[in-house]
């Protein structure tokens, strides 16, 4: 977030000295017994992009970017911050605008059975609104959201412990922040106990476990993402947010790929001209996995692919891209591994229930990951060994997914890859940010 980072430090400064003077003790006033524990970045969104963005950077160097909804307006600027606003909008009355919400899908946002903390930075009048969440209440897999009732900031984590009983905590504000200022708002979950810090000042603690969160829904700012508006309310935000981070256990990254890139794509030059071959396939230059343009399938009862020879062969591959599937009917090829002349390897499939599994075309044994893919953007990684004991690692959103599967894939290696289906699909999907490594 771009900030008046003179004035800011001037006021972070002056804070410091008045809570020292009346607590007596910086860490009475600026951090809770917690606040050391979940210590390392996942995400970092400072949400400074300019007017008319599209995607919610991650300054915090892991990639996970969210997806901009067209009617949140980016490059807003409140007393010396740029951040997003929301105009207002009844939390409750029909119908339904999913363009209001923020998206970001990765399984690393989690929380798990972690600490975790989400620090954000806000304005607003209003009474009402969901600011951010992973899950709503119902879900499987338990759920956390930080929401705006009668004013009042509430965080809430509803985690699933080993019996499969659910498990809740509740914090808030306990006077309304609504008075159109920014205000800066810590809520953290350690083993035993939940905390929120306001402006520097620990105002609540809630002591007890709230178990594990573990959901395949996207985290949502500003509003839920399952909901109508007559069953289920959206509870729409109406204000500013600054920025949003979001802290946890150090993350462990993937193994590094094998070997090094022998084609890459982010279609950032506007053409499909690095493929070997095309069909029913365009740029879209208004959407892309990080950011315009990507590549849109957008088909009825029609094929819609492209190819790419890599020019040499490898047993060892590792492919990596994002998608956002929009519409798809029935099982559809989303990537093909194949053979230098075009034989069949292995696929990537989404099945007709929308589960992610992986096949042999040698074999023809299929192997079902039990995962969906959320809304948005997501980010595919799946690498292997050619062979027919060859084994298969596949990750989505940063989540390992199938851990060294073994699958006959027969012993030609890899020469080619595609992405799409050659057979009649009826669909829309978009794809970006492909990478191959060999």
């Amino acid at each position: 977030m771009r900030h008046e980072r003179t004035g800011r430090t001037a006021r972070a400064l002056a804070a410091l000295v008045v809570a020292c003077a009346v607590a007596g003790s910086l860490l009475v006033a600026t951090t809770s017994p917690a606040q050391a524990a979940a210590a390392h970045a996942i995400v970092d969104w400072e949400m400074n992009e300019p007017f008319g963005s599209t995607v919610m950077l991650d300054s915090s160097g892991n990639g996970i970017d969210g997806a901009i909804g067209s009617a949140v307006i980016t490059g807003a600027t409140f007393d010396g911050a740029t951040g997003y606003r929301w105009v207002f909008a009844s939390p409750t009355l029909p119908p339904a605008n999913l363009e209001r919400i923020i998206q970001a899908s990765d399984g690393r946002l989690n929380p798990g059975a972690d600490d975790y903390a989400v620090t954000l930075r806000y304005r607003t009048t209003q009474p009402f609104g969901n600011i951010v969440q992973k899950g709503q209440g119902g879900a499987t897999g338990g759920y956390f959201k930080i929401e705006n009732p009668g004013g009042v900031l509430t965080c809430v984590f509803r985690g699933v412990d080993d019996s499969g009983s659910f498990l809740r905590k509740e914090v808030n504000s306990g006077t309304p922040l609504n008075d159109g200022q920014w205000h800066t708002a810590r809520c953290e979950r350690t083993a035993g106990q939940l905390t929120l810090t306001v402006d520097g000042a620990l105002v609540a603690t809630s002591n007890g476990r709230t178990g594990t969160i573990s959901n395949s829904r996207p985290i949502s700012i500003a509003g839920k993402v399952n909901c109508d508006q007559i069953t289920v309310t959206c509870d729409y935000f109406t204000g500013d947010i600054d920025y949003i981070k979001i802290e946890g256990p150090e993350l462990v990254p993937p193994p590094p790929p094998p070997g090094d890139v022998v084609f890459k794509d982010h279609f950032n030059s506007g053409t499909l001209a690095n493929w070997t071959a095309v069909r029913n396939l365009a740029i879209d230059t208004a959407d892309g996995g990080r950011k315009p343009p990507s590549v849109r399938a957008n088909t009825e009862n029609a094929a819609a692919w492209v190819a790419r020879d890599l020019g040499a062969s490898y047993d060892a591959v590792c492919v990596r891209f994002a998608l956002s599937v929009t519409a798809a009917s029935g099982s559809v090829d989303l990537m093909r591994l194949r053979t230098a002349t075009d034989s069949g390897i292995a696929r990537l499939v989404r099945s007709s229930t929308g589960s992610l599994q992986f096949r042999s075309d040698v074999s023809g044994v299929t192997r079902d990951t039990g995962s969906t893919l959320p809304g948005g953007w997501n980010k595919i990684r799946l690498c292997g060994t050619v062979g027919t004991v060859g084994t298969w690692d596949l990750y989505l959103n940063g989540e390992k997914i199938l851990g060294a599967w073994r699958a006959n894939t027969g012993t030609t290696p890899v020469g080619r890859i595609q992405i799409g289906s050659t057979g009649p699909e009826t669909l829309t999907i978009n794809y970006d940010d492909v990478v191959v490594f060999g």
